[in-house]
Parts: structure tokens; sequence; C-alpha cells
């Protein structure tokens, strides 16, 4: 391993268009995966309540499939572009999400 390796060689990643839609499509593929799971969990643990308050249950293999796609949003991340520029932007987007999160709570 070279230590007196040059910092710019390190980070080589450069952002194009390509690489642009890249990153929107997984933060949307992300957004999507977080709530259509989430939803096909609650619909079948606490059902779906029509205008009259009767609540149905979705099918048990909803909470598997919703818990599959939850399982799958943990790794959506991982599709990001690479490099450290990229990878810096990815902790500041997922982090202002997380306060605005937790800011709702409020």
């Amino acid at each position: 391993m070279d230590v007196s390796s040059d910092p710019k060689e390190e980070d080589s990643f450069q952002w194009t268009a390509l690489k642009i839609f890249q990153s929107i499509a997984v933060f949307l593929l992300a957004g999507a995966a977080e709530i259509f799971g989430g939803w096909m969990v609650w619909v079948a643990v606490r059902g779906i309540t029509d205008n009259e308050g009767n609540a149905t249950k979705k099918p048990w293999w909803y909470a598997m499939i919703g818990s599959l796609i939850l399982i799958m949003y943990g790794f959506i991340p991982c599709l990001q572009p690479t490099g450290k520029s990229a990878f810096a932007l990815f902790i500041r987007i997922r982090c202002s999400y997380g306060v605005s999160m937790i800011w709702q709570l409020f």
C-alpha cells in the first residue's frame, strides 16, 4: 500500500448525467420500497378500514412480502454511485431525511 498517494487519485468520482439519474432513481426506489413495504405489513397486521368502519385484514403473506421489501429497502442505498464525494452527499441527504422524520414527531 502506497501511503504517499495523491488524494485526487483516490476519489476519481465525477458526476455525470447518468450518475445523477441513477442517484435520483435509487432515492425514489428506496422511498417506494419503504412506503409500500410498510403498507403491506400494516394492512396484514392492522387491516384497512372502509367508510363504514369495518376493518378487513389482508392475508399473512402480505406481511411476508412487505417484510422482504423492507429488507431490500435496507440494501437499496448500496446502489448509489460510489466515491467519497457521492458518499458524503448521500450521507447528508439521509441525515436531512432522518431529521425531518424526527421533526414530525413534535
